[in-house]
């Protein structure tokens, strides 16, 4: 009889315990992402187990099955967005498309089979490219390829770019929910060029921005930018810097709106 006197007054505790665990499995899940879920839906599953053991009840029988599907759950969103992609995904488009500027000021290969849409404002022409499906999809949600005219022709590209890495350099504040850096680099073909990197986490998710500059022709600012979720960004930059080698200008379009 003590014994049952004992169990009867501390079943509620454990139903308070898991429907708390509940809560904080949400919370977490939403602010600190899936291990959140895990630590409080795995501490809440265990709570219904032991009042279980104690005494059969319905409730504890469905906060259990709840707690059990949130981590089901924080697996699919592990899986989706903190895992890196599986060798099978991660293969190179082939740049076996051609796009051609509406305005004529450009060309470029662009991946077999992704939508293309221009874009265009006073100061350049622009396309954004973006995979059609999922069997597309290599870790770039999307790109976009942007060509300006300077005002006046850069004998020194190197300068040029330099200056426009400092312009473009942040100074990240503390507990910033954003970091961003430039690099000089070398493009393919020997010519120079600066990366930019930007590294953004909303809550829990973390996104990337990565821009690849360059001169071309002396007079052609160009730009290759892509965005998706940083674990799966490896071969985000070899794509920039394959599009950027393909962009071709079209001088002819200069002459003829001279004419």
């Amino acid at each position: 009889m003590a014994i049952l006197e004992f169990s009867k007054p501390s079943q509620p505790l454990w139903v308070f315990l898991s429907i708390g665990a509940l809560v904080f499995s949400l919370g977490l899940g939403i602010f600190v992402g899936p291990w959140g879920i895990f630590v409080a839906s795995g501490l809440g599953a265990g709570f219904a187990i032991a009042g279980l053991y104690r005494q059969k009840q319905v409730l504890l029988y469905y906060l259990m099955g709840v707690h059990i599907l949130l981590l089901i759950v924080g697996m699919v969103l592990n899986s989706l967005f903190l895992t890196p992609l599986s060798n099978d995904s991660l293969q190179m488009p082939r740049l076996n498309q051609t796009y051609e500027d509406p305005l004529g000021l450009f060309t470029a290969r662009v991946p077999q089979g992704w939508q293309t849409e221009t874009l265009h404002s006073k100061t350049e022409a622009a396309v954004r490219l973006q995979p059609a499906n999922r069997e597309q999809y290599m870790g770039v949600s999307e790109v976009t390829i942007r060509v300006r005219e300077l005002e006046n022709p850069t004998a020194h590209p190197v300068d040029f770019l330099n200056k426009l890495a400092q312009t473009l350099s942040v100074k990240p504040k503390k507990e910033s929910l954003f970091t961003f850096s430039t690099e000089p680099t070398t493009l393919l073909d020997g010519k120079k060029g600066v990366w930019s990197r930007l590294f953004i986490k909303r809550f829990w998710i973390p996104l990337y921005q990565r821009a690849l500059y360059g001169i071309k022709n002396t007079r052609f600012l160009c730009t290759v930018s892509a965005s998706g979720i940083e674990s799966h960004s490896t071969l985000t930059e070899v794509l920039c810097l394959g599009l950027y080698e393909t962009i071709q200008i079209i001088e002819i379009n200069k002459k003829q709106k001279t004419n």
